[in-house]
């Protein structure tokens, strides 16, 4: 386009004579490039005279005006086209080569900016234009004056640093990565000035993490040779320094080179120096030498943190070498015992004439004390699977460095023993604040959950199994007194490191720090009182961990007279984070002021609380103060309220502050921290009266609840539940109407959990309030019903319904017997014609607990009556065709009719009524395959409620069906039979570890309505004693059909087993052990299988520990469904708690590893093709072997992550990528949890699985695009998108060039941008 005329102007303007015109002509200029380029662009012969005109400007006079033009360049020439762009690049690499001296670096630094402003497809023409004048200012002599030449090659190194920093990537020139790399490395030698020196390291340090593998190499064997010739210090140290930053750069792939560099550099810090008297680095060039270790031990630690697995062959060596010259100090000499050389107050750094240092001034070798330290820190962080090591050998040595006189390194003594610490506990990723409602919020709203929710104390950190020997050891070697004179130190840096290192044990191993509390409270003391904030607010967090965590209330009950009043001082602190955490502390100390609430509060600690509870009232009513200390003075009022909430002498105060506490409930900003206040209160097991409150409190929250937010509605229905439960009967009936009004249209099952919440909500209120039962009957009725026939109700959702329908038992009249019993046996919507048999399987068995429930609450003569009448249903049906074949209404009517007359078994003995066990048995020859699994199922629950008699019967049945078997060699009908009694057997066993659901809390009222009734209420039945003389009879029977040619009866058959293992393992054991080792694979498939079952129900882990030969060899047979079965077996001892301990062994872990990697490989004999007719389809027989091999690998990985976490994972990986779909999302969760758990694993062989990644999203894209199974592969796509956004979050991971050339790739794909955004970012 024809530029506007008023851009000739201001190019014209740009030239004029006065400075100031100049100036506003180019930024006017800009600016109207900039609007104007967003529409349209300038044409060549403008954008020229622009160019040229502010490249004018960079040799003007002003400084200014350079400057000026300097910025405004930067903005526009990424506007202009590729050829002005060129051009400009090429003209200004140009000026830094042959401009004057003075204005060279305003070149350099506009040419920097340039470089950095423009796009990323203008790295081609960027590289072409700068990097051939940039190396020619850095290899040839532009100038005849060596200054000027030195300067010039300052300067292009440094653009070029840049440059290969933000377009190294580029392909275009890695043809002059040679000559650049040769360049640079000469800028090295002493000729030059050390400044150039230094930018020279920088460069080649970026150049060497684009640079090829060969390449690499080539530069790391020139500097390794320089090392080693150098005939100076500095340049020995210089040299060093460049294989330091190399490694930071190119990370892992370094790691190939440690096994040449590791030695040299550890040799350079000096040979085994035990013995000898500090002496190698005291000559004459001691700081030229103590700059040659620092250096090496920089490098070091690096590799260490990158190249974790490369240096162990080094960590013993490396750790005695460290700890030696971390205590290297030359000018300090040891006058006595240890302990009395280290001073208090302002002496702690200072010695007399005579004593213990000399002059120090130009003492350096307290860099190389520090960078061993870091270096040591690095080794602890590193490597958590040797952490018992490194605790006995590190732990006193450090601990001794205490009394480092330098403050400095002092500081790094406590971080370093404070990383010993941290690597005592697993840390966790999920967050534990004191304000984190949402962490507790996901707990079900019951009398457990709320006993749990309500702790007066936090739950300690896991501890790691070497903690203990870091207890020990930090014990004896005296730590915490020598830390406490740090305490008093003069210096403010050793003050705070000292007490950032005290909240470091506080916050990992509090309870090894609490008895030490009454000798800190004087330093805590003037710590808070002091004037410096920092100090303060670390004091008052590691007093809070304390409090949190307390195990011996009297120490802080002895504390509060001293600690109360600053408290309430700090309470009105100028800094608002000294204030909200003084609340945090108030809030947590109380619960050690008062530990058990069922005594009253002392009268001495009422003095304390006092002043607090006005604070409180003002902090709560104060509208100008920070969002922090608001939020903190709920959280302290909620746990205040709960703690001493029912002490008479504070009822005023409390009134006075709850309506001002319900305002901060309406507010939007402070509502969420105020529910989490207010659950808190509910939990507490004080009667407090919040009777002020209570009905604007639920009004609102009742309000809240067609807010948009899930999480927000949870968090409400949550308190909801906790304040009906607790305060219902001092409500308004009208209210809790309301509320039931507003919940009801949350009761579907779009949302289980949230339907969860509402319907404990509407029980509790029918419960406490039974003045809601009309508006229940009316309102919510209808909502329930629907839910109970839902296909996917189950879980905590499931028991609150059952504990709904056993409330409306009490209210008749709302609730009539005979309409509700009606309702629940209408089974015509499980007979749809889209209704599969596992969906209306999944319906009826609802229904039929809730019957059960129902009945069992309800009188006795309906309970009678709906018993008889199950009874005529089942006799009338039985061994006959129900309805014709086509009738499914009535097959599902007699489907359910037994599934709840089993259910009703559960709860009550139906050995009473005449028939009962013969109408189950006389189902077994029905000929509908539903009604037969139902009369078993159904049949195992009323066992359950009969063990005295059904159970008997049960086994004989059993028993005598074997005999009939055997005599009529194998007859269907009956093995028909004894697969259905097994099947019984199967579910007594099993409901009697799943527990029968104890009635609610709610309905103790009712809990006798069973003698009433006149049938017979029964306990928990004691199942060992009712089946263990019936073991011997069974265990035949159970191992005969272990062989089976079904593998439904081979399923029955090892599920008995495990679960009469867990009740006589001294029977079962010696039965089951010989199975293992019979030749019949089906016999040891059902053995491997009865383990896992056992393993699942929390087996004994001595029992399993008897069977853990046969387990192991079982992951070697030579038959697949073997080997399938006992991956399986480990998967679940691995994911089940009380068997963890059972593979704890290093050794076998790690063999495990090695035997699984056996189990994931793909072999071609077992790939078979079968015949189809119209095309061939080939079948994998070790596809589930190998997908069982994967599960077990990442609950290893999950369970043992010191041990597997390695980089031999990466191979499991590699292969898995390109196996079957379902292995390569088994192979993605693996990744992910890795690159958590050891990010340098992955980086390490992270090029090595880019092909099989490409390849995999390849093919999913293009089952996409074809519209195959778009469900499936959306998921997987959204799964590897996941993966690839957690190993990009890995820093070094932008080092693998491979794996960004993929990410640039696959981001192009329009189809996969709808599953991710992050390329974008991880291009810039």
């Amino acid at each position: 386009m024809a530029a506007p005329a008023n851009l000739h102007q201001l190019v014209i303007e740009m030239g004029n004579w006065d400075k100031d015109k100049r100036f506003m002509a180019a930024s006017d200029l800009t600016q109207e490039i900039i609007n104007c380029s967003t529409h349209q662009s300038l044409d060549q012969s403008t954008a020229t005279k622009v160019c040229q005109a502010f490249l004018t400007q960079l040799e003007d006079q002003s400084i200014d005006v350079q400057g000026n033009a300097v910025k405004c360049l930067a903005k526009i020439v990424g506007r202009f086209g590729e050829q002005q762009i060129t051009d400009v690049m090429g003209r200004l690499a140009s000026l830094v080569l042959d401009a004057k001296a003075e204005v060279r670096d305003i070149y350099a630094t506009c040419l920097k900016g340039l470089i950095f402003e423009l796009h990323d497809s203008c790295s081609t023409i960027v590289c072409q234009a700068v990097i051939p004048k940039m190396l020619q200012g850095i290899t040839q002599t532009v100038s005849n004056n060596p200054a000027t030449d030195t300067a010039i090659k300052e300067e292009c190194t440094d653009v070029l640093h840049d440059l290969l920093k933000r377009f190294g990537e580029n392909k275009m020139w890695f043809n002059e990565q040679e000559p650049v790399s040769h360049a640079l490395l000469n800028l090295l030698s002493s000729a030059y000035r050390p400044s150039v020196r230094k930018r020279a390291i920088a460069c080649i340090g970026v150049l060497s993490a684009v640079m090829s593998d060969r390449q690499l190499h080539g530069l790391i064997r020139v500097l390794l040779q320089n090392v080693r010739n150098a005939n100076t210090k500095s340049n020995k140290q210089m040299y060093i320094q460049c294989v330091g930053t190399v490694g930071r750069n190119v990370g892992f792939r370094i790691g190939s080179h440690l096994s040449e560099i590791a030695p040299l550099f550890l040799s350079i810090c000096g040979e085994d120096r035990e013995g000898e008297e500090d002496t190698a680095m005291d000559g004459g060039d001691a700081e030229a030498e103590h700059e040659v270790v620092e250096n090496c031990l920089t490098a070091i630690e690096s590799f260490v943190i990158k190249c974790t697995h490369q240096m162990v062959p080094y960590l013993d060596q490396l750790i005695k070498k460290s700890l030696a010259l971390a205590e290297y100090d030359p000018n300090y000499y040891a006058g006595g015992d240890d302990d009395d050389e280290m001073l208090d107050g302002e002496e702690a750094d200072e010695y007399d004439d005579e004593g213990l240092a000399e002059s120090d001034d130009d003492d350096t070798s307290w860099k190389v004390r520090r960078a061993a330290l870091k270096v040591l820190s690095a080794l602890i962080r590193s490597h958590p699977d040797r952490l018992e090591k490194f605790y006995t050998a590190l732990t006193a040595p450090l601990v001794s460095r205490l009394k480092e006189r330098e403050e400095n390194v002092r500081l790094d003594v406590f971080n370093t023993v404070g990383e010993l610490v941290k690597a005592a506990v697993v840390h966790q990723d999920t967050p534990t604040g004191p304000l984190d409602f949402e962490s507790s919020g996901a707990e079900r709203s019951t009398s457990g959950a709320m006993a749990q929710q309500e702790r007066n104390k936090a739950a300690l950190p896991r501890q790691r199994p070497a903690a203990a020997i870091f207890i020990k050891e930090f014990e004896r070697a005296n730590a915490v007194p020598l830390m406490l004179r740090h305490l008093r130190n003069s210096s403010l840096k050793t003050r705070q490191g000292a007490l950032q290192l005290f909240k470091t044990i506080a916050q990992n191993l509090p309870t090894e720090l609490e008895p030490w509390l009454p000798k800190m409270l004087p330093e805590l003391v003037k710590g808070l009182q002091g004037s410096h904030s920092s100090i303060r607010l670390d004091a008052l967090v590691l007093l809070f961990l304390q409090a949190e965590h307390y195990q011996d209330a009297s120490v802080f009950q002895g504390m509060a007279p001293t600690l109360y009043p600053i408290f309430l001082k700090l309470l009105d602190d100028s800094y608002y984070k000294i204030a909200a955490q003084s609340l945090r502390v108030c809030g947590a100390y109380v619960y050690a002021l008062r530990p058990d609430r069922t005594e009253p509060l002392d009268t001495p600690m009422e003095q304390y609380l006092h002043p607090l509870w006005d604070a409180l009232q003002a902090k709560l009513t104060q509208a100008d103060i920070d969002q922090e200390v608001k939020e903190c003075a709920l959280y302290c009022f909620g746990h205040m309220l709960a703690v001493v909430g029912d002490v008479p002498a504070f009822a005023k105060s409390i009134d006075a502050a709850l309506m001002p506490f319900v305002d901060r409930l309406k507010n939007e900003v402070t509502r969420k921290t105020a529910l989490a206040s207010l659950k808190t209160v509910c939990a507490s097991p004080l009667s407090i009266n919040l009777d002020p409150a209570l009905v604007p409190a639920i009004a609102h929250l009742s309000s809240l609840l067609n807010n948009q937010s899930r999480s927000f509605r949870q968090i409400c229905l949550d308190v909801l539940v906790a304040l009906v439960r607790k305060y219902g009967p001092k409500v308004d009936a009208s209210i809790l109407n309301r509320l039931l009004e507003d919940c009801t249209p949350y009761v579907k099952d779009t949302d289980l959990h949230i339907a969860d919440l509402c319907m404990q909500l509407i029980t509790t209120t029918l419960a406490t309030v039974p003045a809601t039962a009309p508006v229940v009957a009316k309102t919510c009725m209808a909502s329930v019903l629907t839910l109970c026939r839902s296909p996917i109700l189950q879980g905590h959702t499931l028991v609150s319904i059952l504990d709904f329908f056993g409330h409306v038992v009490d209210h008749p009249q709302h609730f009539p017997h005979k309409q509700v019993f009606t309702e629940l046996s209408d089974v015509s919507p499980s007979c749809q014609a889209t209704t599969s048999s596992h969906t209306a399987r999944q319906i009826l068995s609802t229904l039929a607990k809730c019957l059960a429930q129902f009945v069992v609450k309800s009188p006795a003569k309906t309970q009678t009556d709906a018993i008889k009448g199950w009874l005529k249903q089942l006799t009338s049906a039985s061994g006959k065709e129900v309805g014709g074949a086509s009738n499914m209404v009535k097959v599902r009517e007699i489907e359910l009719a037994v599934l709840a007359l089993g259910e009703t078994g559960r709860l009550v003995d139906l050995s009473k009524h005449k028939g009962a066990l013969e109408a189950f048995l006389g189902l077994f020859h029905s000929p509908h395959e539903e009604i037969r699994s139902a009369s078993a199922i159904g049949l195992g629950y009323a066992t359950c409620g009969a063990m005295s008699t059904f159970l008997k019967v049960l086994v004989g049945q059993i028993h005598s069906s074997d005999r009939s078997t055997r005599s009529a060699n194998g007859a269907q009908n009956t093995h028909k039979t004894h697969y259905l009694l097994l099947t019984s057997l199967r579910e007594v066993v099993a409901q009697h570890h799943a527990g029968t659901p104890a009635p609610p809390p709610a309905a103790a009222a009712a809990g006798g309505a069973g003698e009433m009734n006149g049938v017979k209420s029964i306990e928990q039945p004691t199942l060992t004693e009712h089946l263990k003389p019936h073991v011997n009879k069974v265990l035949p029977i159970l191992v005969e059909y272990a062989s089976s040619e079904e593998e439904s009866d081979r399923t029955v058959v090892a599920e008995c087993l495990g679960q009469i293992l867990l009740l006589d393992p001294v029977a079962v054991s010696p039965t089951l052990a010989p199975l293992f080792d019979t030749d019949d694979a089906k016999s040891r498939t059902t053995a491997v299988s009865a383990l896992r079952f056992a393993a699942a129900k929390q087996c004994d882990i001595k029992t399993l520990e008897g069977l853990q030969p046969q387990l192991m060899r079982a992951l070697t047979d030579s038959e697949l469904m073997v080997r399938k079965a006992a991956l399986q077996t480990l998967n679940v001892v691995c994911v089940t708690r009380s068997s963890t301990s059972l593979l704890s062994d290093v050794q076998m872990q790690q063999n495990l590893v090695e035997q699984l990697f056996k189990d994931t490989q793909v072999d071609q004999k077992l790939i078979r093709e079968v015949d189809l007719g119209p095309f061939k389809h080939k079948v994998d027989d070790g596809l589930p072997v190998r997908k069982a091999a994967y599960t077990a690998l990442a609950s290893l990985l999950n369970v043992y992550p010191d041990t597997v976490a390695s980089g031999r994972l990466m191979d499991f990986i590699h292969v898995g990528l390109a196996d079957h779909e379902d292995v390569q999302v088994l192979c993605c969760q693996i990744l992910t949890t890795l690159a958590h758990i050891n990010p340098t694993a992955v980086i390490q062989k992270l090029e090595k699985i880019v092909d099989p990644l490409d390849k995999a999203l390849a093919k999913a894209l293009k089952q996409l695009s074809s519209g195959q199974e778009v469900e499936r592969v959306s998921d997987a796509l959204r799964l590897y998108t996941r993966t690839l956004q957690t190993v990009h979050d890995i820093p070094e991971a932008r080092q693998c060039q491979p794996f960004q050339d993929f990410l640039h790739k696959i981001s192009r794909n329009q189809q996969f941008q709808a599953f991710g955004d992050f390329y974008s970012a991880a291009q810039v």
